[in-house]
């Protein structure tokens, strides 16, 4: 089973099923938006407690507005990786 999860590129894939057919391999999109509200709570608090971690803060980005153009530009380009948070002042 293959599992994928966000679309920062695109949600085009560039792909046949077939070689996961003939392997017997299920490509299984990661959806969360029909999941109760309720339970998806309950899963953000523990990422931000218990399940937290430093991994996060190295993988993460802060910028400004002024310099959100250049993550965009990485981004359409397929080229970002990690979290952008745009700081709002």
């Amino acid at each position: 089973m293959i599992t994928c999860c966000g679309n920062v590129a695109s949600p085009k894939r560039d792909l046949t099923v077939f070689t996961f057919i003939l392997r017997g391999i299920a490509l299984v999109g990661i959806d969360s938006q029909n999941y109760p509200m309720s339970y998806r709570e309950q899963v953000w608090n523990k990422l931000a407690k218990e399940w937290k971690t430093d991994a996060f803060t190295e993988t993460c980005d802060e910028v400004t507005l002024n310099e959100l153009n250049k993550k965009i530009k990485l981004m359409l380009e397929g080229k970002l990786k990690g979290r952008t948070v745009v700081k709002i002042q």
